[in-house]
């Protein structure tokens, strides 16, 4: 019992430090390089989280989207930090970064531009009242979470309470940006980060999917015994999977098993949804025998069981709302290709601001598509 509770501590305090930094940016908001790049190295995106591609220090510096990162030359091994730090910082999610924050990037050729050298300063992204308000409410949410999972555990340990705790440690409202921004100064630290991510993130799949098959009442029905013993081997098979998809920090490509580690998450998603659902045959409370009106244990089994449908469709949003508020796709373009729509309304909304400023700028230039660089989205 005290090692369960000595690990309990330690997993939480660790909870805690990737979360409760980013307390800081609702004062201090951090920077980035202002691109977006997938785990292929392919730069989709030279904007970033600015307003206006002018602002974007990579815009500036002549990167345009379908450049290629030449991850063959931007490797962790052999290990030179600054090289290290920079490629962390352009694959892998790591979507910002210190305040003044170098790097180095290396580009590959290209059928119109050569490869080339680029370095790039941060600058510190735009941040109104409204974003700062909604940032506090995720991470007092995320904090929250955390400790009523732990609470949890604490009073009433088992492998219900233990997989949803496993779950929250990852997938919970808070972000931790900050927590990572801060690691990139030490990039071993943060590549150990990642792995001992990996394997939470595993655990946080596996540990939903215990969840809500034992949750209320934390009795496993014997029809899901088997699936529960099969979730071993596959924690060790997605985690990795996880692991292997940081393998663009060392030369390779990974965007598709990146994607495809994104894909089984939606599907345990799914799965839990299946299950937690009350118009689904997965599991159905009025099929359960009635017991003796004497049998007073088996009456209050009986209305905890018919009471869980209602219940799990709180469970449920809040899984959603957790799983999609981690944002654990940032590493991959797949949000851009499969969405097309947002990536419209962004231009859009980007050219109504430009429009509101200089009204001018609305009237329709016949050279202005001549002049707009190479490889560059039109506003």
């Amino acid at each position: 019992m005290m090692t369960k509770r000595a690990l309990l501590v330690v997993l939480l305090i660790w909870a805690l430090m990737m979360i409760v930094p980013d307390l800081m940016r609702v004062v201090r908001p951090l920077a980035a390089f202002g691109f977006y790049a997938n785990n292929n190295g392919l730069i989709y995106d030279v904007t970033g989280p600015f307003d206006e591609e002018k602002d974007s220090p990579a815009w500036r510096a002549g990167i345009r989207p379908g450049d290629q990162l030449d991850l063959a030359r931007m490797r962790c091994f052999p290990y030179e930090a600054h090289i290290c730090a920079s490629t962390i910082a352009s694959v892998g999610g790591n979507l910002y970064v210190t305040l003044g924050r170098t790097a180095t990037l290396y580009l590959a050729a290209t059928e119109d531009r050569p490869a080339r050298q680029v370095f790039l300063t941060a600058a510190q992204r735009p941040a109104n009242f409204f974003v700062r308000g909604v940032l506090f409410l995720d991470q007092i949410a995320g904090i929250a979470v955390v400790l009523a999972a732990a609470w949890l555990v604490w009073t009433r340990p088992g492998p219900m309470s233990w997989g949803f705790f496993l779950y929250v440690i990852w997938f919970n409202p808070g972000q931790g940006f900050e927590f990572y921004a801060l690691l990139q100064r030490w990039p071993r630290l943060l590549l150990l980060q990642d792995v001992l991510g990996c394997l939470s993130q595993a655990a946080g799949y596996t540990g939903l999917l215990v969840f809500v098959m034992r949750a209320p009442t934390g009795v496993l029905q014997p029809e899901w015994a088997r699936v529960e013993r099969a979730l071993r081997p596959v924690t060790v098979i997605v985690a990795a999977a996880l692991m292997g998809s940081y393998a663009s920090a060392f030369g390779f490509g990974t965007e598709t098993l990146t994607r495809a580690t994104i894909l089984f998450g939606l599907i345990v998603s799914f799965c839990a949804v299946l299950y937690l659902d009350p118009a689904s045959k997965v599991f159905d409370a009025e099929r359960q025998p009635t017991p003796p009106l004497g049998d007073v244990g088996q009456l209050d089994r009986l209305a905890c069981i018919r009471n869980r449908r209602s219940q799990r469709i709180y469970d449920c949003l809040f899984f959603l709302l957790g799983h999609r508020a981690a944002g654990r796709h940032r590493g991959s373009s797949v949000s851009r290709e499969w969405h097309p729509f947002a990536v419209r309304f962004r231009s859009a909304a980007q050219a109504a601001r430009r429009e509101r400023r200089d009204p001018s700028s609305s009237r329709h230039d016949p050279g202005a598509d001549d002049e707009r660089p190479r490889g560059s989205s039109p506003s």
